[in-house]
């Protein structure tokens, strides 16, 4: 695999060598147009029983990218995908902060110890459903997941890209979360079922890389130091004495996150 496919793992290393106890995963085919994006995702992801913190994602044209994910039918779905940049969603979801089932990982700030307690991102999981899974896991220790309205960023994501999820990375998402891929607590049966549309699509091309940003205590997010994961991925060798803490109600995994030191230094 080339490194750009190794997005788990390059995260999980960007993630060991970062030294804050704030983290951000950020694409970086992303755009900020949110003067104190990382204040609002800092202090989102700040606040007790808050795990995963996503921002309002925008394709080029101003059309919505990501408002949440929710999980129906075996699958997963961006909400309002390629919906009008000013469609405030059900009941105003998407003009305040909500909690939802996921977020993506294109932009998404986690406290260290939270994303060591989880494990970090499923390697199993090198390219597509890592975020869905990393917010499933969460939710399973009682943690929420927080959608902020409030952050946006244009994503240049291909809008004409055809979706690319191979078979058995749709089993192994299914084998674990099957219940909550099908009955997804944060969803609304009054919500428009056209509020979804099917995903994930690939969030990385050979030029496209996920970066872990973070930022020391006090300085509210103002001076961010990022960290290229592919490049991590590219040059750095796993580390050892990492006990991961099994989840009872879901498959357990042997990737290589399990045998890294921890993410919080």
């Amino acid at each position: 695999m080339t490194p750009s496919r190794l997005v788990s793992l390059a995260c999980n290393l960007g993630a060991r060598r970062a030294n804050g106890p704030t983290l951000l995963f950020l694409n970086d085919d992303t755009e900020v147009i949110t003067p104190n994006w990382l204040e609002r995702l800092a202090l989102h992801s700040q606040l007790p029983g808050v795990g995963a913190v996503g921002a309002r994602l925008l394709y080029p044209d101003g059309r919505i990218q990501h408002g949440g994910v929710v999980c129906r039918d075996g699958g997963a779905a961006h909400l309002y995908a390629g919906s009008h940049g000013d469609n405030p969603g059900y009941y105003g979801e998407l003009i305040t902060v909500t909690n939802t089932v996921a977020v993506t990982g294109a932009c998404l700030a986690i406290q260290a110890e939270h994303l060591e307690l989880v494990g970090g991102f499923s390697c199993e999981l090198p390219l597509n459903f890592n975020d869905i899974d990393l917010c499933l896991k969460l939710l399973h220790r009682g943690l929420r997941n927080v959608f902020d309205s409030g952050t946006s960023l244009v994503h240049y994501e291909s809008v004409s890209r055809e979706a690319v999820v191979h078979a058995w990375e749709h089993k192994i998402i299914l084998d674990r979360w099957w219940s909550i891929m099908n009955h997804d607590p944060y969803d609304n049966p009054a919500r428009a079922k056209t509020a979804a549309r099917p995903m994930p699509r690939p969030r990385h091309s050979s030029s496209c890389a996920r970066y872990a940003a973070t930022s020391s205590t006090g300085d509210r997010g103002r001076s961010v130091r990022l960290l290229s994961t592919t490049e991590l991925g590219r040059r750095d060798a796993l580390g050892q004495g990492h006990d991961r803490p099994k989840l009872p109600a879901r498959r357990d995994e042997s990737g290589p996150f399990a045998a890294e030191a921890p993410v919080a230094q």
